[in-house]
Parts: structure tokens; C-alpha cells; sequence
């Protein structure tokens, strides 16, 4: 798990070890960059609301996003944070928690590309039309087998 402080910007302050890893970098290298340089542009409105939350309600908030190494490899987290009390004179810290769910998203994806081909074989069959269609099955399978690449068991 890794475990970041972030400033009101998202200015990473602190960060631990695995942190410095999912993201692909050293540590002393991730201190003081935005951790919005390293998510994805489809997800920084998503971010942005999380950040938002995080400020506005004072109370535990997780989210799921899209992130990318600083060598470009994209990978799926899970975001979970908690701004921290104010002290006088210092300004709003929060910490956040980020889980790599990269395995996890994979999986859904291949069974998300499995429900479709089982409605569609299932489809055929109600219709009555009962034939083997290869092509089909082994894009199936070759879709399959990319969504499942990179699994760790």
C-alpha cells in the first residue's frame, strides 16, 4: 500500500517506499511534484472531485482511477483519503492510500468480454441457430487472453 501526504494543490509532501514504486519513481524524485501529473487525462475530473470531498467533508473518501508511471505505464488504483486536522498557522494536509487494482481490473474486464460472448452464443441458440462460429470464438479468446495478461496470482 502506498501512502502519500498531499498539500490543498495535491503537492505530494511525504511518501513511502511502495508509494515511490506503483508510481515509478524515487521517493526523494516524487516529493514536491503534483500527483496529478500522474494520472491520467480522462480521470483528472475524477480526482478533482475526490480532492474536493476530501476538503469538504472531513470524512474518509475513495475513489478509483486511472494512473500512469512516470516511464508512461498506465496502471488502475484505488485512492482513499483523509485530510488531516488544521493546526494554526499550517496549511491543510490529507493523506491518501493507493492500492494498484490493475489485477482486479483485468479480471472484470475479462469477464465483462465473457458475459458478452455467452449472451450472444446463448442468443443463437434461443433463435435456433446452432452453428460454430470459429472466427468469433477465437476473437473471443484472443480478447480474453490480452485482458488476463499480466495476472498475478
Amino acid at each position: 500500500m502506498g501512502y502519500l501526504t498531499l498539500d490543498r494543490a495535491a503537492v505530494i509532501l511525504e511518501a513511502n517506499l511502495t508509494a515511490a514504486r506503483l508510481l515509478g519513481t524515487a521517493r526523494g524524485a516524487l516529493l514536491r511534484q503534483r500527483l496529478t501529473d500522474f494520472i491520467v487525462p480522462a480521470d483528472q475530473d475524477t480526482f478533482y472531485r475526490h480532492r474536493q470531498q476530501v476538503v469538504a467533508k472531513h470524512l474518509p473518501q475513495a475513489c478509483e482511477l486511472a494512473m500512469q508511471r512516470q516511464d508512461g505505464t498506465a496502471f488502475s488504483v484505488r485512492l482513499e483519503s483523509l485530510d488531516e486536522p488544521e493546526k494554526a498557522g499550517e496549511p491543510l494536509r490529507w493523506s491518501t492510500a493507493l492500492s494498484d487494482i490493475t489485477a482486479r481490473k483485468r479480471a472484470e474486464e475479462a469477464l465483462v468480454l465473457q458475459r458478452d460472448w455467452l449472451e450472444v452464443t446463448l442468443a443463437s441458440i434461443a433463435d435456433g441457430v446452432i452453428t460454430t462460429n470459429t472466427e468469433h470464438a477465437i476473437t473471443f479468446l484472443n480478447r480474453t487472453e490480452d485482458a488476463m495478461r499480466g495476472w498475478t496470482l
